[in-house]
């Protein structure tokens, strides 16, 4: 054993994402050299809101993660110290507080968090204390992945592809941490630990309670609770193939982990080793979203302004309309349209949505009708969905609007009607998350404002005054914006696409 790794560090074991114990290699690195060790996390909320954005249901789920968090550091004799405050200040007088000479982390994929990493680090190792960094939240160092393409970004899924059979297959999981190992480095917990160091409520955060909080919740044990679950699940992954049967929006049969993933709670390395399990179908289909969220964050961790539009390299610069009022009533669930509008409140409501909705929006937001920036998409995302997954979400924004990954610009749109007929044929989704509409004849739910008056008010839903009128008319809006599109990828007529 070198003296690095001998056990007499007073070790800050610092959390952000990584909100676990399994697969935790800077937290079993710290217990492995150090005499005691203080797990960490900083809640410095008003630079946190600064860089995303936290809508009730996601800052809900990461409470959750940090309570489920403490309570398994209890059970290993510990607890978790939550420093709340300017991130640089508070961890400084930690540090000198507790006489702290190593710091331990798990690396970020955010930019901006790396970058505040970056000061965090200075400031300790200007105490003199050692700063050890390590993967985690992703199968690979994302570095590693672009050095293998001769230090270039893949910015293509093929080219993404191509790259990885040089990488090979993703490393073993750090060995588990046990209560055994954790008794041997307890730090002391003071009598006025819950004064000092709580976990914050909602209302602390400025959030008002509210009834119609998601019944989704954090922590790892939830995350490998459900993991083992759905393993188990004949039905994982399936898609009705009697389109009847749409009660699968409702009770999505995909895993329903990405919450997880995005905090940390579910190690990426015990998903994959998780589905090797599964049938081939099945694995191949998981293993191969893993390798998605793994090309996006291997993009993102380079790319500054990924989030953005502007300044962001990668990304095309599309002329989108600018329409307050359509931004509006998009995010408030009042477009008009019965599908899209079910689809933005159940995700402002519960946190989550299936990944058909998500497709829909896209293509509503997008190219098919509203023809707005990207970002309006990606910051709705980003703060009403739990797993508004910094590089996925922006990523999957980029891809299906056109504005990266492809040379083309995507001339397939959704009908926005036709496309709810479609994946809800007896309207049971639209009903649930649009009630105003719950009498409204089947024939008319899709489009309500062509059913004639008396219709409406047998319906006790008049367009206009129970329920809002179309924001755009889609034919015109399809029609218009497929010129543009053909315009920006020099397309014929007759090369265009029709609608789904």
């Amino acid at each position: 054993m070198t003296s690095e790794n001998k056990k007499t560090h007073r070790t800050l074991n610092l959390f952000r994402k990584g909100l676990r114990l399994h697969d935790n290699e800077p937290l079993h690195h710290a217990i492995s050299t150090s005499e005691v060790v203080f797990p960490v996390y900083i809640m410095d909320i008003e630079w946190q809101r600064e860089q995303e954005k936290f809508g009730i249901n996601k800052m809900k789920f990461m409470l959750e993660c940090l309570h489920d968090l403490d309570l398994s550091l209890k059970k290993m004799g510990t607890r978790l110290f939550v420093l709340k405050g300017d991130a640089l200040t508070v961890i400084k007088q930690f540090c000198k507080d507790n006489e702290i000479t190593q710091m331990t982390s798990m690396k970020d994929a955010e930019v901006f968090y790396r970058e505040r990493d970056t000061e965090i680090k200075t400031v300790v190792e200007r105490l003199e204390v050692v700063t050890k960094t390590f993967g985690g939240h992703t199968l690979f160092d994302p570095q590693e992945i672009i050095s293998a393409n001769e230090d270039e970004i893949p910015l293509s899924h093929s080219e993404f592809y191509d790259v990885m059979k040089k990488v090979g297959d993703p490393l073993a999981e750090t060995p588990a941490i046990t209560s055994g190992m954790f008794k041997e480095v307890l730090c002391p917990i003071g009598e006025d630990h819950e004064q000092l160091f709580a976990i914050p409520t909602l209302a602390d955060l400025g959030f008002e309670e509210s009834t119609t909080l998601s019944a989704w919740t954090g922590g790892e044990y939830h995350a490998l609770k459900r993991l083992d679950e759905k393993m188990a699940d004949e039905n994982l992954m399936r898609l009705p193939k009697d389109k009847t049967e749409d009660s699968f929006l409702l009770n999505p049969t995909t895993t329903g982990l990405s919450p997880y993933m995005n905090y940390g709670c579910l190690s990426p390395k015990r998903f994959w080793n998780s589905a090797k399990k599964l049938s081939d179908s099945k694995r191949v289909s998981i293993q191969g979203q893993l390798m998605y969220r793994e090309f996006f964050y291997t993009v993102a961790s380079s790319v500054n302004n990924f989030t953005k539009m502007e300044g962001n390299r990668i990304c095309r610069q599309i002329e989108w309309y600018q329409n307050e009022e359509h931004v509006a009533a998009l995010r408030e669930g009042r477009t008009g349209y019965p599908w899209i509008d079910a689809i933005m409140r159940q995700m402002v409501q519960e946190g989550f949505t299936h990944h058909i909705c998500r497709y829909a929006l896209t293509s509503f937001v997008c190219l098919g009708d509203l023809w707005l920036n990207w970002t309006v998409g990606q910051e709705a995302f980003e703060e009403f969905l739990i797993d508004g997954d910094y590089a996925m979400n922006a990523g999957c924004w980029m891809w299906c609007s056109g504005s990266a990954f492809s040379d083309q610009i995507p001339t397939r749109v959704l009908d926005p009607i036709k496309f709810g007929q479609k994946w809800d044929p007896k309207g049971k989704f639209i009903r649930k998350y649009c009630p105003e509409l719950k009498n409204m004849p089947i024939r008319y739910l899709f489009a309500p404002w062509k059913a004639p008056r008396s219709v409406q008010e047998e319906a006790k839903c008049t367009v206009g005054t129970d329920y809002p009128t179309p924001i755009v008319d889609h034919r015109q809006a399809r029609a218009h914006n497929a010129d543009l599109i053909r315009e920006m990828n020099n397309l014929s007529l007759q090369e265009v696409e029709g609608e789904a």
